[in-house]
């Protein structure tokens, strides 16, 4: 589930909970996330939390405003401490791909309890989207290699990924 703030409505679990065989991932940027919100997650094992968030205090900043990192560390606590099903899900730039996919994060995260890591390469959509962000050609493969290292390193499910393409992808790109 992504898309606007899934978190707003909080009823989500238990509409996720009379699924039957289903799995869900919710992208959010985990700022509505309390105690009362906390326990209903922690109780289905169906559901993934993945918190939004570009590496450290730094890189999360200058995206989600300077404030985020922080409360984002404390929404892992409070849900490591209910034991709930989450990781992480970061956009990676040029910017910030060589923090976002160092040990050091990886260890940070693991240890504040994420048990998936999500890095997708940043994509410009539109035509006046900054494609200053974009990882270079040189960077992509080495960008998607590192998330293996790091996930087996760490004990997460690690994804990395980037297309190798400087724009969105079209569909006409599929039908060839």
């Amino acid at each position: 589930m992504v898309g606007g703030e899934p978190l707003l409505r909080a009823d989500l679990p238990n509409l996720m909970a009379e699924t039957n065989g289903a799995f869900f991932s919710v992208y959010t940027d985990g700022l509505l996330l309390d105690e009362d919100l906390a326990l209903p997650y922690s109780r289905h094992r169906h559901i993934l939390l993945m918190l939004n968030i570009e590496g450290f205090r730094a890189a999360t900043g200058r995206w989600r405003g300077p404030v985020t990192y922080d409360a984002l560390m404390d929404r892992m606590e409070l849900l490591k401490r209910h034991d709930a099903l989450f990781g992480y899900s970061a956009i990676v730039t040029r910017l910030n791909h060589a923090k976002a996919n160092s040990d050091r994060f990886a260890h940070v995260m693991r240890e504040a309890g994420c048990r998936v890591a999500y890095c997708f390469g940043y994509m410009p959509v539109g035509e006046k989207a900054p494609r200053q962000f974009l990882l270079t050609r040189g960077e992509r493969p080495r960008f998607g290699r590192r998330g293996k290292v790091l996930g087996k390193r760490y004990g997460m499910a690690f994804i990395n990924e980037a297309p190798d393409t400087d724009h969105c992808v079209r569909s006409s790109e599929f039908l060839n």
